[in-house]
This record gives structure tokens, sequence and C-alpha cells, in this order.
């Protein structure tokens, strides 16, 4: 047995780990050739086996992670990002994503779907980024839209997810502008000290 399946073993006696996600270790490391594929473990109960925690049941396999070195498959239990997460982004064809952009977003709750919805609205300017911090407050990629489409594009990145996540609207912003009642060349300070 290898030392990657003996210290999956290790992490689920310790606790670690749930079974769950022991079989999907297990599976991803079958890829390297040393196990069957389908074989899958189960906590034996002490009529079974004294000698051992864990007894092979065959079932097919959920997920194929042959693409994943050990050590990512361990980071991604480590902070908590599921195998059906990663199928997710492979399913939403983020195939041009790094392993470590599909960490940050599992890890923050940012789904491939929403993903997709910013590329789908063309938002191809936007930084991997900026696309994190838009999914994690909330501001959808079609507001960043109305914002363009209203004719704001000297606001900054930060102002127009300042502007979604308050929820002031595009309209609003340039109104203010049209009326000279907003100046977008004067900075924070400027305008509270007058």
């Amino acid at each position: 047995m290898s030392e990657e399946r003996i210290k999956v073993l290790e992490m689920l006696a310790d606790g670690k780990i749930t079974i769950d996600q022991a079989n999907q270790l297990m599976e991803a490391l079958s890829g390297a050739g040393e196990s069957a594929p389908g074989k899958r473990y189960e906590k034996s109960t002490p009529h079974e086996s004294t000698t051992t925690i864990l007894e092979p049941q065959q079932t097919p396999p959920q997920q194929d992670f042959n693409g994943f070195t050990f050590d990512q498959v361990i980071a991604m239990g480590t902070v908590g990002v599921k195998p059906e997460f990663v199928h997710k982004v492979h399913e939403a064809g983020l195939t041009d994503l790094s392993f470590n952009q599909i960490i940050e977003m599992g890890t923050v709750g940012v789904e491939p779907e929403f993903v997709l919805k910013v590329r789908e609205a063309g938002l191809t300017d936007l930084t991997f980024d900026q696309i994190i911090e838009m999914g994690t407050v909330g501001v959808e990629p079609e507001f960043v839209l109305k914002v363009r489409e209203a004719g704001l594009t000297d606001l900054t990145f930060d102002q127009i997810i300042q502007m979604g996540t308050v929820g002031v609207q595009p309209e609003f912003v340039r109104g203010m502008l049209d009326t000279r009642a907003l100046d977008l060349t004067k900075g924070q300070d400027e305008i509270s000290t007058q």
C-alpha cells in the first residue's frame, strides 16, 4: 500500500476526514493504479474484524480526480472544497482555471455558474479576483452591465462594488452626475471637508 493511501487511512482513523472523503481520496489515488476502481471503504463493526478499521465494499466510483496530485486532493479536503464542487467546475467548462483559483472559489462560496454568468455577460476585462469579489458580496454581472450602460465609465471597480452592495442604482448616480451634484474627480476627503 502506498504512503498516500496510508496517510488517508490515518486521517480517517484520527477523525480528520469522513468515510465519504476517504472513499473519494482513495478513488482519486486509484488513478495511480494501486487498487481496482470502485473499491470503497466502510467502518467495520467489531465482530467483522479486530485487525482493521476498514473493510472494502464494491460500488461504482463517483468522481474522477486523476488530474490532481495527492497533495492537491489533501489541500481540497483541508479547506473544505468538496469533490462535487470540483466536478461542477469541470462540468461548467471552466477548465482554464488554476487549482488555486478553484480552491479560492470553493472556500469563499463562489459557484461555477456565477463565473459563467460573468463571462457570458461579456465582462472579459474583469480579473479573476474581481469576479470573486463580486461573487462574495453578491454583485451580479447584470449590475455591472447596467453601470456601464448608464455611461458611468469613470467609476472604479471598488466604487461599482460599493454601489452594488448598498443598493445604489446606476441611474441614481447618473442623475447626480447630470445635475453636477457629484464630481467623480474629487476624492472622498475633498468632498467631506467642503
